[in-house]
């Protein structure tokens, strides 16, 4: 069987455990500082760029999958990868499965069972002692932990839905159908001690639908309901609008993005990263504005930019006395001196045009270089 052939895609999702060895004026400290999940988001370039170069040349496209013990799992599995995965403001550790055909239970569990081991003795293990250079000192993350909170669940059961992969060049195809680039998860706001119904809004969305959802939940107008869950097939927009009472405005946006090109979506990504906007007049201003940034969705790394900043200049980084040149370090500082932020949609910086002002002050603080 190849890869040509429809493949099911499963994702198994882990909670993260960090650590970091403090860099001081008196040299690196001696114990570690334990850092949680949350703060963990910080460093997710940093863990990917890991994970990347632990992938092993025999693994091939197949990654762990190669190292299957189960005889079943090792011919209906094609491929296990290794990622992270931010939810609900907690970065996971999470292990990408392509099976030939939905696997069931035994098969599940099984799968469950050697990517266990995989974490605590295996991959895992190496990964974990592998430090990451941070701005502060070195990073260790580890994708197992051995206590009774360490979990490994499904992403359906972790979430309670499983999202389709966007990677901000194609929207996934069940958003396509649903025409939601931005769901809202809709409840009454009304003080009571009666269970209350709740109700997915998928955006953008007609007056009318909208009007059938607040009915839904015993509301009349916008004012009658509350956002309790906000979900994006866009990661920057995921879980933003928590408690958002404009509506209307989230669904403005909302019809502004779906008239967007894949690129331009991957360039509002990239933009919405480099800017980090909190408020949602700023991010309704950005959709006419992504002209006042440049940007490349061929480069997502630090490593990325420095390989390609020395290549320009006629330099061969595959001669092998860059095997162990540290790609990562010197893109840091490149992409620092130059105002150029790396995100998972491609390099971006801001240009020197003037950037209009629909809903936003023009003496609001904007990220200049």
């Amino acid at each position: 069987m190849g890869k040509d052939q429809k493949l099911n895609r499963l994702r198994l999702f882990s909670p993260l455990q960090g650590w970091v060895y403090f860099r001081g004026a008196g040299g690196d400290s001696e114990d570690p500082e334990a850092i949680s999940s949350r703060e963990l988001c910080e460093y997710t370039e940093n863990i990917l760029e890991l994970i990347k170069l632990r992938h092993l040349e025999k693994e091939g496209e197949r990654g762990l999958a190669v190292y299957l013990y189960d005889e079943v799992l090792e011919k209906k599995i094609y491929s296990m990868k290794p990622t992270v995965n931010i939810w609900q403001g907690e970065l996971f550790g999470v292990l990408e499965v392509e099976s030939y055909g939905t696997l069931n239970d035994i098969e599940l569990q099984t799968l469950i069972n050697e990517w266990r081991g995989q974490e605590s003795d295996g991959w895992g293990e190496g990964f974990e002692q592998q430090p990451m250079e941070i701005e502060d000192g070195e990073l260790y993350v580890s994708f197992w932990q051995p206590n009774s909170s360490f979990f490994i669940k499904t992403e359906l059961d972790l979430k309670g839905f499983v999202e389709q992969p966007y990677d901000g060049l194609c929207i996934p195809e069940q958003m396509k159908k649903h025409g939601g680039l931005i769901a809202l998860l809709l409840e009454s706001a009304s003080c009571t001690s009666k269970p209350k119904t709740r109700i997915w809004l998928e955006l953008p969305a007609d007056g009318q639908v909208i009007l059938q959802a607040i009915k839904t939940i015993g509301g009349i107008s916008l004012d009658d309901c509350i956002i309790t869950e906000c979900q994006s097939v866009l990661q920057p927009l995921d879980n933003r609008f928590l408690f958002e009472v404009d509506i209307n405005k989230i669904n403005l946006l909302a019809k502004r993005l779906a008239s967007f090109s894949e690129q331009e979506l991957k360039k509002y990504n990239a933009v919405l990263t480099f800017e980090y906007y909190a408020e949602l007049d700023d991010m309704l201003d950005l959709t006419h504005n992504l002209d006042c940034y440049d940007h490349d969705l061929g480069i997502t790394s630090p490593a990325g930019y420095a390989e390609a900043v020395l290549q320009k200049a006629g330099i061969n980084t595959g001669d092998p006395a860059f095997s162990s040149f540290d790609f990562y370090g010197l893109g840091l500082r490149l992409l620092e001196k130059r105002g150029i932020m790396s995100t998972p949609y491609g390099i971006v910086k801001r240009n020197e045009k003037a950037f209009k002002h629909e809903l936003t002050s023009p003496y609001q603080k904007m990220t200049q270089v």
